[in-house]
């Protein structure tokens, strides 16, 4: 039976599994041209990262987009914020992403961006899923769709930059980019050394199976010595489609999403902000930094859309997760790495904090169980499990929650103790694991 699944970023899986089959990525195709032309939504642009199978899965959601009237403009290899900005900016009404993100090669996935709104709403994803199911296959042979190229992208991010940043304010510095063999290997060098910084570049000569490939934000650690061992001042480590970053500081440590938005929040622009926005995920010690500056921090479910719809409903600029989605509103209503990396280093800079430092962290476990089927979490033996381990933590918390990217269940246990913490996470993972087979 021919399904549609959503996760917290969009449609993800293995390719050669469904949707992602070039049968049902024609469906596919069929669907959203049906959504696009019911919302007027008719000029379409289509990216990808540098995946292996990105061409074959432009290629047949193009053979099922162009069974309707749309305007389709292939942006062939560009980052997701990239096509995000060029939504907002030039003459498109929504994008197409083809991309899974910070996973492995042998995994594709598809994510909608809407111009003025950002990434598909649930109400527009339940909508897709019943064009999808019960799609008939009937188009108009005399009333097609047309497709054209977009080429510069590079000379139009740099331009799209140029009111946000002073020329030249990384001259003087040594940076460390690590591309993960992704969506940034052409754009990342350039826009750094056109202000002024002086680089070394890991990681950017995709071949279309090395993406992610041990290196990017999800893998740190090659970059962390190469800072170490270059003396550089900052190492920048995106993932494949370029909306993560985790930054390395001039000593070495790596600094995640959460000190991202604190060390952003002393930057001129965002130091008036009374509002911060996280997830379940952010860390405690986060959320104390945001009250010792008075501003407020609210949390949300896990996925930047829906930090991005916050920030909209709070009128706030700077918003984020862990793994590295941080929001800068008055650049983009989505995350991009590019711009956060500029960003916060101009904070560093700006502020003279050369080693990042940013806040004290809550010790937090985090434990990743493999699943196969997924079961109700609601179930009386899980919330009774989660309260009892919970009740041996002291300003701690423990949140229990399915992937939306990866069939993983996710354990996070946050106490100030981290020995309890690790105590209760092994426990919970153990006894969850053997409830989910």
């Amino acid at each position: 039976m021919k399904q549609l699944v959503f996760g917290t970023d969009g449609i993800r899986t293995t390719f050669g599994t469904e949707p992602l089959t070039p049968e049902l990525l024609v469906l596919l195709g069929r669907s959203v041209g049906q959504w696009a032309i019911s919302h007027s939504k008719t000029r379409i642009a289509l990216a990808h990262d540098t995946r292996v199978s990105g061409d074959l899965i432009k290629a047949a959601l193009q053979t099922g987009l162009l069974q309707f009237p749309v305007a389709l403009t292939d942006c062939k290899v560009i980052p997701t914020p990239v096509l995000a900005h060029l939504i907002e900016q030039a003459q498109f009404d929504c994008g197409i992403m083809i991309t899974a993100s910070h996973n492995q090669a042998q995994d594709n996935g598809i994510k909608i961006l809407i111009k003025g709104q950002g990434k598909l709403s649930d109400t527009d994803e339940k909508e897709l899923i019943t064009i999808f199911s019960n799609d008939t296959g009937h188009y108009d042979p005399l009333n097609l769709g047309t497709t054209t190229d977009f080429t510069e992208t590079t000379a139009w991010y740099l331009n799209h930059l140029t009111p946000f940043f002073t020329p030249g304010f990384l001259k003087g510095t040594r940076i460390v980019l690590d591309c993960a063999h992704g969506a940034v290997s052409h754009l990342a060098p350039i826009v750094f050394a056109h202000y002024g910084a002086q680089l070394i570049t890991l990681h950017a000569t995709p071949n279309g199976r090395n993406i992610n490939q041990q290196c990017g934000s999800v893998h740190p650690e090659i970059l962390q010595k190469k800072v170490i061992e270059s003396g550089a001042d900052f190492g920048c480590a995106f993932d494949g489609d370029g909306d993560r970053l985790s930054l390395i500081s001039r000593d070495g440590v790596i600094k995640d999403g959460d000190d991202i938005l604190a060390l952003v929040s002393h930057h001129p622009t965002y130091a008036t902000q009374t509002t911060v926005i996280g997830t379940v995920m952010s860390n405690e010690g986060l959320a104390q930094h945001c009250l010792n500056t008075q501003k407020k921090f609210i949390r949300t479910p896990v996925g930047d859309k829906y930090v991005s719809e916050q920030l909209k409903k709070e009128n706030a600029l700077l918003g984020g997760e862990p793994s590295g989605h941080t929001i800068l509103r008055d650049f983009s209503e989505t995350s991009d790495g590019i711009f956060t990396a500029l960003k916060v280093i101009e904070t560093a800079l700006l502020t003279k904090n050369s080693t990042c430092t940013s806040f004290t962290k809550f010790p937090q476990v985090v434990i990743n169980v493999p699943i196969v089927h997924k079961k109700d979490l609601h179930d009386i033996y899980v919330t009774t499990l989660i309260k009892d381990q919970e009740k041996l933590l002291e300003q701690g918390r423990v949140l229990v929650r399915y992937s939306g990217t990866e069939p993983l269940l996710r354990i996070m246990v946050e106490c100030s103790d981290p020995l309890r913490a690790q105590d209760v996470g092994k426990h919970l993972s153990q006894e969850l694991k053997n409830y989910l087979q």
